[in-house]
């Protein structure tokens, strides 16, 4: 017993060491040369494509892939909903479970929804209000 802890102290000890404490001083050790490349100033580029300035951009950006990503989600979820409908059976514990999984997923569906409706009646609110 006491030789198995001591082997999983070890391999924990092994991890911690390979793989957090090392890669941190490869990290740090950059910053110890002096160059004259480390006195010129340093500009970041943009990493997210070319058509997203600002925050509403990004968000808008987002939610687009939420919804591309939420939406067939949201049908096979309802598509599962019914076949676990359909396997219950009448068993009364799986029709409850199913009708739940079905709520759900409708509920799912909805917020996906009223998340798109909300952010386009508020993007639309305010650049109204800006013109």
């Amino acid at each position: 017993m006491y030789k198995q802890i001591s082997q999983k102290i070890l391999y924990i000890s092994m991890f911690v060491f390979l793989y957090i404490l090392i890669p941190v001083q490869y990290i740090f050790a950059e910053g110890e040369a002096e160059t004259e490349a480390a006195s010129t100033a340093v500009y970041l580029e943009n990493p997210l494509s070319g058509n997203i300035n600002s925050l509403p951009e990004l968000i808008k950006s987002l939610l687009n892939i939420v919804l591309i990503i939420g939406t067939p989600l949201v049908a096979l979820a309802i598509i599962f909903a019914g076949f676990m409908l359909v396997a219950a059976q009448g068993n009364p514990e799986k029709l409850q479970k199913a009708r739940q999984a079905l709520l759900w997923a409708v509920v799912g569906g909805a917020v996906l929804l009223g998340s798109y409706v909300l952010a386009q009646a508020i993007g639309g609110t305010v650049e109204q209000l800006t013109n």
